[in-house]
């Protein structure tokens, strides 16, 4: 179901997603269709892709590797905030 993952909580995208997205991303499909295969809103994909931009506006450039990176610091730093350090 289309935007299931946000209903329940769960991530829309994990690491291979992440490089399933990068490789679209350098065929050049479009964010629409991304979104439809992915089973995810087109907002949704076009967060990620910001994410993982290794060159700002060029979509071509996303990095799963810099997009993974990210979430696990942003991860990191919500727990640190949970546990007052």
């Amino acid at each position: 179901m289309k935007g299931e993952s946000q209903m329940t909580g769960k991530k829309a995208f994990n690491y291979e997603k992440r490089k399933l997205l990068e490789n679209y991303l350098q065929k050049k499909v479009q964010i629409n269709r991304i979104a439809e295969v992915m089973e995810v809103s087109r907002q949704t994909v076009s967060k990620e892709i910001q994410k993982g931009l290794v060159t700002p506006g060029d979509k071509s450039s996303y990095s799963a590797d810099k997009a993974q990176t990210a979430e696990e610091e942003k991860i990191l730093a919500q727990i640190m905030r949970e546990r007052g350090c």
